[in-house]
């Protein structure tokens, strides 16, 4: 549970820096829930899949993996908007930047 506040924390920080649309809580908890669905489940997929790309580019196209799985993740929330794939690339940078702020906290 502390990993999902912080999870959302994080989408709700990101999201104010960057200057994201989003309609409300409801529209950041159902983004960070669908967001950890994503990353559990079809990220290392994608990853295995994408093995050959990564390797090729010494691990940069995990950079665009990430930005693809927030897009995906955005497309499925309702009311919640990146206006570009670079919008979404900075959250993405922002995002895992605060993440790992918080995960030297050790809870």
């Amino acid at each position: 549970m502390i990993h999902f506040i912080f999870s959302l924390l994080s989408v709700l920080l990101s999201a104010k820096i960057v200057g994201v649309f989003y309609s409300g809580w409801k529209a950041l908890i159902i983004f960070t829930l669908i967001l950890g669905i994503i990353n559990a489940t079809v990220k290392p997929v994608l990853k295995f899949l994408t093995l050959p790309i990564n390797l090729l580019t010494l691990g940069l196209f995990h950079v665009v993996l990430n930005v693809l799985m927030l897009m995906l993740a955005s497309k499925l929330t309702p009311g919640f908007l990146f206006t570009s794939f670079w919008q979404a690339a900075i959250f993405g940078l922002v995002y895992g930047f605060i993440q790992w702020v918080l995960s030297k906290f050790d809870l």
